[in-house]
Protein backbone atom coordinates (compact mmCIF):
# COMPACT_ATOMS: atom_id res chain seq x y z
CA UNK A 1 0.00 0.00 0.00
CA UNK A 2 1.36 3.46 -0.80
CA UNK A 3 1.48 6.25 1.78
CA UNK A 4 -1.31 8.16 0.02
CA UNK A 5 -3.46 5.02 -0.05
CA UNK A 6 -2.93 4.72 3.69
CA UNK A 7 -4.01 8.36 4.12
CA UNK A 8 -7.20 7.61 2.16
CA UNK A 9 -7.85 4.46 4.22
CA UNK A 10 -7.16 5.73 7.74
CA UNK A 11 -7.39 9.54 7.74
CA UNK A 12 -9.82 10.64 5.04
CA UNK A 13 -12.96 8.84 6.31
CA UNK A 14 -14.89 11.32 8.42
CA UNK A 15 -12.42 14.17 7.86
CA UNK A 16 -13.99 17.65 7.82
CA UNK A 17 -11.92 18.63 4.78
CA UNK A 18 -12.99 15.87 2.39
CA UNK A 19 -13.16 12.16 1.76
CA UNK A 20 -9.93 11.62 -0.20
CA UNK A 21 -6.57 13.20 -0.96
CA UNK A 22 -8.05 15.29 -3.81
CA UNK A 23 -10.01 17.43 -1.31
CA UNK A 24 -7.66 20.38 -1.78
CA UNK A 25 -6.53 20.32 1.87
CA UNK A 26 -4.30 17.25 1.73
CA UNK A 27 -0.70 18.14 2.51
CA UNK A 28 1.83 15.49 3.37
CA UNK A 29 3.16 16.06 6.87
CA UNK A 30 6.60 17.57 7.29
CA UNK A 31 8.03 16.21 10.54
CA UNK A 32 10.68 13.92 11.99
CA UNK A 33 8.93 10.84 10.65
CA UNK A 34 8.31 12.06 7.09
CA UNK A 35 12.06 11.88 6.43
CA UNK A 36 11.85 8.14 7.24
CA UNK A 37 9.04 7.61 4.69
CA UNK A 38 6.06 8.06 7.00
CA UNK A 39 2.91 9.86 5.84
CA UNK A 40 0.49 12.17 7.63
CA UNK A 41 -1.95 14.85 6.51
CA UNK A 42 -1.41 18.35 7.86
CA UNK A 43 -5.00 19.26 6.89
CA UNK A 44 -6.64 16.33 8.72
CA UNK A 45 -9.44 17.34 11.11
CA UNK A 46 -11.70 14.86 12.89
CA UNK A 47 -15.19 15.43 11.56
CA UNK A 48 -17.12 12.57 13.11
CA UNK A 49 -18.62 12.94 16.56
CA UNK A 50 -20.41 10.39 18.74
CA UNK A 51 -22.74 11.66 21.45
CA UNK A 52 -21.19 11.03 24.86
CA UNK A 53 -17.82 10.12 23.36
CA UNK A 54 -16.81 13.13 21.30
CA UNK A 55 -14.77 13.33 18.11
CA UNK A 56 -13.23 10.24 16.55
CA UNK A 57 -10.94 9.38 13.65
CA UNK A 58 -13.49 7.33 11.72
CA UNK A 59 -10.91 5.36 9.67
CA UNK A 60 -9.06 4.06 12.73
CA UNK A 61 -10.03 1.02 14.86
CA UNK A 62 -11.39 1.31 18.40
CA UNK A 63 -8.72 2.14 20.93
CA UNK A 64 -6.83 4.21 18.36
CA UNK A 65 -9.54 6.56 17.10
CA UNK A 66 -10.01 9.00 19.99
CA UNK A 67 -8.04 12.23 20.36
CA UNK A 68 -6.59 13.39 23.67
CA UNK A 69 -8.92 15.07 26.15
CA UNK A 70 -8.20 18.38 27.83
CA UNK A 71 -9.53 19.63 31.15
CA UNK A 72 -11.36 22.94 30.94
CA UNK A 73 -12.97 25.25 33.45
CA UNK A 74 -14.80 23.57 36.34
CA UNK A 75 -13.03 20.30 35.46
CA UNK A 76 -15.11 19.82 32.30
CA UNK A 77 -13.70 17.77 29.45
CA UNK A 78 -12.84 19.65 26.29
CA UNK A 79 -12.99 17.53 23.17
CA UNK A 80 -10.36 18.23 20.56
CA UNK A 81 -10.59 17.43 16.87
CA UNK A 82 -6.93 16.86 16.03
CA UNK A 83 -4.68 13.81 16.41
CA UNK A 84 -1.09 13.15 15.46
CA UNK A 85 -1.30 10.00 13.34
CA UNK A 86 1.76 8.74 11.44
CA UNK A 87 1.32 6.19 8.64
CA UNK A 88 4.22 3.93 7.69
CA UNK A 89 4.06 1.91 4.45
CA UNK A 90 6.07 -1.32 4.31
CA UNK A 91 9.79 -0.75 4.52
CA UNK A 92 9.68 2.20 6.92
CA UNK A 93 11.66 1.85 10.13
CA UNK A 94 9.89 1.43 13.45
CA UNK A 95 9.25 4.69 15.32
CA UNK A 96 11.66 5.75 18.03
CA UNK A 97 10.93 3.76 21.19
CA UNK A 98 13.06 4.59 24.22
CA UNK A 99 12.74 6.05 27.73
CA UNK A 100 11.43 9.32 26.24
CA UNK A 101 9.08 7.66 23.70
CA UNK A 102 7.38 4.73 25.42
CA UNK A 103 5.19 2.33 23.43
CA UNK A 104 2.13 1.70 25.58
CA UNK A 105 -0.39 -0.36 23.67
CA UNK A 106 -0.68 -1.91 20.26
CA UNK A 107 -2.78 -4.17 18.10
CA UNK A 108 -2.34 -6.11 14.89
CA UNK A 109 -5.29 -5.84 12.53
CA UNK A 110 -5.61 -6.40 8.79
CA UNK A 111 -1.86 -6.49 8.12
CA UNK A 112 -1.18 -3.33 10.13
CA UNK A 113 0.24 -2.70 13.58
CA UNK A 114 -1.56 0.12 15.40
CA UNK A 115 0.57 1.65 18.13
CA UNK A 116 0.36 4.40 20.75
CA UNK A 117 3.66 5.94 21.85
CA UNK A 118 3.68 8.25 24.87
CA UNK A 119 6.33 10.90 25.50
CA UNK A 120 5.79 11.52 29.22
CA UNK A 121 8.39 14.26 29.59
CA UNK A 122 6.36 16.50 27.27
CA UNK A 123 2.96 14.83 27.95
CA UNK A 124 2.41 13.87 24.34
CA UNK A 125 0.82 10.89 22.54
CA UNK A 126 1.45 9.81 18.97
CA UNK A 127 -0.47 7.15 17.08
CA UNK A 128 1.24 5.03 14.44
CA UNK A 129 -0.14 2.74 11.73
CA UNK A 130 2.66 0.46 10.56
CA UNK A 131 2.04 -1.72 7.51
CA UNK A 132 3.44 -5.24 7.69
CA UNK A 133 4.77 -4.89 11.26
CA UNK A 134 3.92 -7.26 14.10
CA UNK A 135 3.47 -7.10 17.84
CA UNK A 136 6.55 -9.30 18.27
CA UNK A 137 8.75 -6.41 17.09
CA UNK A 138 7.79 -4.30 20.10
CA UNK A 139 9.63 -4.24 23.43
CA UNK A 140 8.19 -6.18 26.40
CA UNK A 141 5.45 -4.52 28.41
CA UNK A 142 3.33 -3.12 25.57
CA UNK A 143 -0.35 -3.95 26.16
CA UNK A 144 -1.88 -6.10 23.42
CA UNK A 145 -5.21 -4.40 22.71
CA UNK A 146 -6.22 -7.30 20.47
CA UNK A 147 -6.75 -9.41 23.59
CA UNK A 148 -9.66 -7.23 24.75
CA UNK A 149 -10.69 -5.39 21.58
CA UNK A 150 -14.29 -6.62 21.67
CA UNK A 151 -14.75 -5.20 25.19
CA UNK A 152 -14.15 -1.60 24.07
CA UNK A 153 -16.82 0.80 22.87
Amino acid sequence: MTGEEMVKEFLCPGCVCGMDTTCGRYKRGENDYSAAGYYACMGHVLGTSILGIGNIALGMPRGFQRPPRLRGENNTTQHVNLMEIHLAPKGCPLPVMDKFNIPTWAMEKGGFLFLHVVSPRINYVRTFVLEGRTFSELPPGVVNVGEFYEEMD
